[in-house]
This record gives structure tokens, sequence and C-alpha cells, in this order.
């Protein structure tokens, strides 16, 4: 009967540890997906081996990314976000330089002075008809660019 009672105590015994390992691997496997603690501490608080750590990582196939990667991660993608915004306003300013204190339309200005390139005996009158502009538009990109005056033979 003591032999009897020993195995069923043995199997008891057997069934219990089997448990917790397998809890414990559960257990491993939730903390490798949230990706918040090393492989290596995760191996030291659950009493498990490293490589069979590293065997569940590999298992449950996610890559691990330790908090500082992450937090490095979640920096530069601001730092590239502020960068898009700066690069955005830019691009505006381009468009809009400010000149005398008030802002002006470089690309109308751009407009006006490769027209006049090209046709370099229109008027003022003319250059504002053909672009859709007005004339004063036209007159101060023609003197901020010194294309106002006829050119002296």
């Amino acid at each position: 009967m003591a032999n009897v009672c020993k195995a069923i105590e043995d199997i008891r015994k057997d069934a219990f540890e089997e448990g917790c390992e397998e809890e414990c691997r559960n257990i491993a496997v939730r903390m490798i997906k949230a990706g918040k603690v090393s492989l290596e501490d995760i191996a030291a608080y659950l009493v498990l081996p490293l490589a069979d750590v590293v065997e569940i990582s590999n298992s449950v196939n996610t890559v691990y990314e330790p908090r500082a990667i992450k937090e490095e991660k979640s920096e530069l993608d601001n730092e590239i976000a502020q960068l898009k915004r700066e690069l955005a306003a830019a691009k505006d300013e381009l468009v809009r330089v400010k000149r005398g204190g008030r802002y002006k339309d470089v690309e109308k200005e751009h407009q006006v002075v490769n027209y006049k390139k090209e046709h370099s005996s229109a008027t003022v009158r003319e250059i504002a008809k053909v672009l859709g502009i007005s004339t004063t538009t036209v007159q101060n990109a023609l003197v901020t660019n010194g294309l106002n005056k006829k050119k002296r033979e």
C-alpha cells in the first residue's frame, strides 16, 4: 500500500511540476509579446533556461525589441514628424516671401520675369492681361528683378 501511495504522490508531483512549467511558458509568451522585458530577465524571473526562452520567442514569431529601442524609435518618429512639418512650412515660405513688411507671391513674380524674358518688348499692361494679374503686381515684379527699364542701345 505504501508503494501505491508513493506512486500516486509522485504522479501528483510530476503533474504539478508540468503544470507549473506550462504556466511559466505561457507567462513567457505573454511577456515576449508585450516586448517590455528582455529575454534574459524573463528567463531569470521565471527560472527557465535562456535557451528555452529564446526558443519560445522564436516560436511566437515576434521581433524582440527591448524597451530602449522602442523608446528611441518613438523619439525618432516624433523627430521625423517635426521635420516633415518644418519642410512643409519651408515649402510654403518658398512660395510667399516677405518683402517690405508684406508677403509677396514669388510664383507670380517668376511668371512675370519668365514672360518678360520671352517677350522683351511686352508692356506692363500686356503682361498683366496675359497672366491675369494686376499691373501693379507686374510693375513691382519687374522693378524687383531689374527688368523695368528698357535697355539702351
